[in-house]
């Protein structure tokens, strides 16, 4: 028979056990297979169930690509945030310079001067209020920084255990049938499993990715909806009274958010063209932010700003309208047929392998070992409205996670995209898969070599101390 191929755990991991497992002689074997080792396997069979139905290996992978995003975010921020600092001291150094009564001298008139102080007082305050908006940028962003953080440090920790576990099993799988398949059906079924792996893996990243997505712009969503509801409420005040800068100032701290959230939502989804809150509706946006003082200042620009805002809040209500169409319509459909099929051959597998260690044990001790398997399913459901909606739970959204809009006609959202951009370029993934595939190929040969090396000299070793 061939060797077993590596599964989740790298083939040195897998080369590792079975020199392990060579360098036991027979007799220590034989006190290793017993009914202890069947009782063992189906404990860390169950432990495995566990971690991946709750993803960890997807897990980790998706929260290094976020991390990645959030240290450069932040790094970005942070440059901004420095330069935007400098900006804002050298306006206001202009501005004092100005308003020294000394330099009247060098006008015309007090009239040409005053005008040089406003023109100067106006470039300080844009400045000021474009330094603002980038610290509630950055505090958001080192948030957002330290949260990834705390998610990419769980996560490794749980991958650590899951590789432990994966590798005991594979020790006694080896150890047990001398790194051979302990029959063809056993060959077979996990190379099934292996290819319904991948595949569930793709659509569950998918389905991570669309609903983080998701997530992101209902939280936006939901801060364009409060811009609107104080922008409205400013709108009923008098002109003149001051209270409006109050208002003023949530409504863009709100705008400022619902743009780093709809810049993410963008982020999550790098493939796809999203056909409503665009790079251009997100530009206006941006502007709005920033001349949210300036719009408070005249009824026609109060009108002006709020029109917008409800339209950028339309477009947020579609967008989510379209992410469900391809969440609940593709991909939850695919997900949970190939779920299915994984679940089976998966059964099947633990199944084959418990009665090839039930033979091996009546083999060697002469026993019957009977088992009561308990296969407690909601232990290892992956939970499919947990996946869909933790966001919501994890994120602190006291808003809920729906947006509650008139729905648009189905037949008028523009067509979902295709397979290619929701899962990524199938191509480029199998290019990778076979990549890796040969990289850890070279790795076993290395390893292999290294360990036949090693078990070569301690044989060695040991016929030169008996006959010594």
């Amino acid at each position: 028979m061939s060797e077993r191929p590596s599964s989740r755990i790298s083939s040195a991991r897998a080369a590792s056990a079975k020199l392990s497992a060579r360098l036991n002689n027979k007799n220590s074997t034989e006190k290793k297979i017993d009914d202890n080792v069947l009782d063992r396997f189906i404990e860390i069979q169950a432990e495995i169930e566990k971690h991946d139905a709750n993803g960890v290996f997807q897990g980790l992978k998706m929260a290094e690509e976020e991390f990645e995003v959030l240290e450069k975010n932040k790094r970005q921020a942070e440059i901004n945030h420095k330069v935007l600092t400098e900006q804002t001291n050298k306006e206001r150094q202009d501005f004092e310079n100005i308003s020294q009564p000394t330099v009247q001298n060098f006008f015309r008139s007090k009239q040409a001067h005053n005008q040089a102080i406003s023109k100067e007082q106006h470039e300080y305050l844009q400045a000021l209020n474009l330094l603002e908006i980038s610290a509630t940028e950055l505090k958001s962003i080192n948030a957002q920084y330290e949260l990834g953080r705390q998610k990419l440090e769980n996560y490794k920790k749980e991958n650590q255990k899951a590789i432990e576990l994966y590798n005991e099993q594979m020790t006694i799988l080896y150890s047990t049938f001398d790194g051979d398949f302990g029959s063809d059906l056993e060959n077979k079924l996990e190379k099934e499993v292996k290819q319904l792996t991948a595949s569930k893996d793709q659509l569950r990243q998918a389905l991570h990715k669309w609903s983080n997505a998701r997530f992101l712009l209902v939280y936006g969503y939901n801060q364009i909806q409060t811009c609107e509801q104080k922008w409205s409420e400013m709108m009923r005040l008098d002109v003149n009274n001051p209270e409006k800068v109050i208002f003023a100032t949530e409504v863009r701290n709100n705008l400022v958010a619902a743009n780093q959230n709809l810049i993410n939502t963008k982020t999550y989804l790098k493939n796809i063209t999203l056909p409503y809150c665009t790079d251009e509706d997100l530009k206006t946006l941006q502007g709005l932010a920033a001349g949210t003082y300036q719009d408070m200042q005249t009824a026609q620009r109060q009108r002006y700003a709020l029109n917008i805002i409800q339209v950028l809040r339309q477009r947020c209500a579609a967008l989510y309208q379209w992410f469900d169409q391809v969440i609940k319509d593709s991909l939850v459909v695919d997900y949970s047929r190939v779920k299915i099929d994984y679940d089976q051959k998966s059964r099947e597998l633990k199944m084959e392998r418990i009665r090839l260690l039930q033979e091996k044990i009546k083999e060697k001790t002469g026993k019957n070992v009977t088992i009561n398997l308990y296969d407690n399913k909601n232990d290892k459901k992956d939970n499919l409205d947990a996946l869909l909606n933790d966001p919501f739970k994890t994120g602190g959204n006291n808003s809920g996670h729906e947006i509650s809009e008139k729905p648009i006609n189905s037949l008028d959202l523009p067509p979902p995209p295709s397979k290619d951009q929701i899962l990524g370029d199938v191509e480029e993934i199998k290019k990778q898969y076979f990549q890796q595939k040969d990289d850890w190929n070279r790795h076993l040969d290395s390893s292999k070599r290294e360990a036949d090396e090693k078990l070569n000299e301690m044989l060695n070793k040991y016929k030169q101390a008996e006959n010594s």
